[in-house]
């Protein structure tokens, strides 16, 4: 299966690993313990103590971020690897396009259920 060109930056990296997290919430095979995690991430967010004061607003959101990917990195490590890949193979299944389709019918030179025979 073709691959879809790589455009993954440091904010598409971010929004894959969320992504992921999501998927890992909803998984009932992910213990508890585990998934309560993230949340103690979004307890530090809310919570008045902070690290670095948001006064300072660039200096103060730089703290709550890296809270945000540590936590998630965190998540994701201790969740059982067979659950993370599997969840991973159902997000780039999910990526594969029309486009994709057609591109790898191109390539195996599959006739179009969509053409006409011309009998």
């Amino acid at each position: 299966m073709p691959k879809r060109s790589s455009r993954r930056g440091p904010w598409s990296a971010l929004k894959r690993q969320l992504r992921l997290s999501i998927r890992l919430l909803q998984d009932a095979r992910v213990p508890l313990v585990i998934r309560a995690i993230p949340f103690l991430g979004l307890v530090y967010l809310v919570s008045p103590i902070d690290l670095l004061t948001d006064i300072a607003l660039p200096l103060g959101l730089l703290d709550d971020i890296v809270v945000i990917i540590a936590t998630l990195t965190l998540f994701i490590t201790l969740v059982p690897q067979a659950i993370v890949r599997e969840q991973l193979s159902w997000m780039d299944a999910a990526e594969i396009t029309i486009d994709d389709l057609r591109e790898l019918q191109e390539d195996t030179r599959l006739p179009s259920p969509w053409e006409e025979d011309e009998d």
